[in-house]
């Protein structure tokens, strides 16, 4: 997952999931196939996306995606371990009818940075000519060359602009994330040590496609990883240098620190303390995690409050949607388990709406 993406995605009434060379969208109450969309011959589909009765997908060469069952341990720093799966072409398809739209073909994209917001796609690509002789699409970033910043518009694929970057200093992965006209760029390199860029995309000249275009750089921060505070288990423990970024409001949270989306300055905010495998995901007033059992973070109150007896999986595990906090079990099988941890159950969990009623006027 940290270095490639999910093989499903949901709609309000289908789920999308690839299988090899191909992605089928089943309806979500009956099962029943709808559409099929195949990639060409020697090609997997990879990445993929569902909105606006739009379906993206990209291409990868065959026997390219990470299988839990392969003996991938995703917590290595190794050369190999640490390669990142990258598509040769990125694909857009009416979701209804399965019709070809439009198809992106440029340099490589590396998957774990493709960033839809509203009508705009963004991914960094690497435009090393080498890659093409790769037998298959997991490239060590080393290789992951002459890289630049993209924008596509999403309905028409037409390129709007592109920017040369290095983020060579993110070794172990590479993340995008877009809020408040801002792109933020992270991961952390072979020292657990993050480097965050942030840019300024807000201009609406921007959406109508620029040849030279600015994309101004508003800050960049090199920032320790995990194990601040007398944690030291954050840092030495797996997972602690994968932690994917979150924005909530004007913040951006980085690991344990959280800075102002815009200008970069440091928070006064102290994030709780945290097993490192497991990614936060956030609502607008809640944070999620897990430090052995799952845990919520009042934003507004400071308050913790502890899910005793359950945990989730080394990934994204605990998901906030339509005002439920959803955990499907991921934890089975998993050798961290304890005497602390018994509960292997998916649940949700609605918020406690017990307030008092305001009283009538009189």
């Amino acid at each position: 997952m940290p270095r490639d993406g999910s093989n499903m995605v949901a709609t309000d009434d289908t789920l999308y999931i690839t299988i090899g060379g191909e992605c089928i969208a089943l309806d979500a109450q009956t099962g029943k196939r709808r559409i099929s969309v195949k990639a060409p011959q020697g090609r997997d589909v990879g990445w993929l996306s569902a909105n606006n009765k739009q379906l993206l997908t990209t291409t990868v060469k065959n026997s390219s995606n990470y299988e839990a069952d392969s003996g991938e341990w995703y917590d290595g720093v190794g050369a190999a371990d640490v390669q990142r799966v990258v598509s040769d072409a990125l694909v857009s398809h009416d979701s209804v009818t399965g019709k070809k739209q439009w198809a992106y073909q440029g340099g490589a994209v590396m998957n774990s940075t493709i960033t839809i917001a509203e009508d705009i796609i963004y991914f960094v690509e690497s435009r090393n000519a080498k890659l093409s002789q790769s037998p298959n699409s997991r490239i060590a970033p080393a290789e992951l060359t002459s890289q630049h910043l993209v924008a596509l518009n999403r309905v028409s694929g037409e390129k709007l602009w592109e920017k040369p970057v290095d983020f060579s200093k993110c070794e172990n992965m590479l993340y995008l994330i877009h809020a408040e006209g801002t792109l933020v760029a992270s991961g952390s390199d072979r020292n657990k040590k993050y480097h965050i860029y942030a840019y300024d995309v807000s201009s609406p000249a921007l959406r109508f496609g620029t040849e030279n275009p600015e994309i101004p750089e508003l800050w960049r921060k090199n920032a320790t990883g995990s194990g601040s505070k007398g944690d030291a288990n954050r840092q030495n423990h797996h997972g602690g240098h994968l932690q994917h970024p979150l924005v909530v409001g004007q913040t951006l949270y980085s690991d344990w620190r959280a800075f102002d989306l815009r200008s970069g300055d440091r928070k006064n905010i102290t994030v709780p303390e945290r097993r490192g495998c497991g990614n936060m995901a956030a609502s607008n007033h809640s944070m999620f995690y897990r430090h052995h059992s799952q845990t919520i973070w009042d934003l507004d109150t400071g308050e913790k409050t502890t899910l005793q007896g359950s945990r989730t999986g080394c990934w994204l595990g605990m998901i906030p949607a339509q005002g439920l906090m959803l955990v499907p079990e991921s934890s089975g099988g998993c050798s961290c388990l304890s005497e602390h941890i018994t509960i292997q159950t998916s649940a949700a969990w609605i918020p406690n709406l017990s307030l008092k009623k305001p009283k009538k006027n009189r």
